[in-house]
């Protein structure tokens, strides 16, 4: 009878144990894509902060004349990537692989100078933020009209920002390089 009471015991431990791990599985499966899309957003919301610096830096350059020199410290690129495009006048970030879209699919929205686009690609979504001086100033890299696409680091990346001057004849020339 007493092995009984112990087999009967250790069966009910397992089967309460099991309904337990049941239940926690459920909940993951119902909670982690909520979590998912929370660092998503927060994760966007940083990209396009650090855009705004970036553009702060070259607005400050821009102001202060030929020679003026800013520096973009501790550049954090922990997902996505940066493209800085000299010939286009224009830097890139993208981020790919989202589990929601941020905005309305193809739909441009403005956050003061950076421009966000939702794109879906491979049953997954992308966001592209964007700074675009083609109109405004001559975006250099390191001195030439350069394209380089920064990957993801456990390391901030560092850039300085130059106003290398111009004149009425041509578009000032803003100079950016990898420090």
């Amino acid at each position: 009878m007493k092995n009984r009471k112990k087999g009967q015991i250790l069966v009910e431990a397992v089967i309460y144990v099991l309904i337990g791990l049941a239940l926690i599985g459920i909940v993951l499966f119902a909670v982690k894509p909520k979590i998912d899309s929370s660092r998503d957003k927060v994760i966007v919301e940083q990209s396009i902060n650090s855009l705004k610096n970036f553009d702060d830096k070259i607005n400050e350059v821009m102001d202060n004349g030929k020679g003026s020199v800013r520096n973009v410290n501790d550049f954090s690129l922990k997902r996505g990537e940066l493209m800085i495009d000299g010939e286009s006048d224009e830097i890139t970030f993208a981020l790919k692989g989202l589990s929601k879209p941020f905005s309305e699919l193809g739909t441009r929205i403005k956050y003061g100078n950076v421009d966000l686009v939702s794109k879906t690609e491979n049953k997954k979504y992308s966001v592209y933020l964007s700074l675009n001086y083609s109109n405004a100033i001559n975006l250099t890299l390191n001195g030439g009209d350069d394209k380089k696409t920064f990957s993801p680091s456990s390391v901030p990346y560092r850039f300085s920002v130059s106003n290398e001057g111009g004149d009425r004849t041509r578009l000032l020339v803003i100079d950016i390089e990898q420090t």
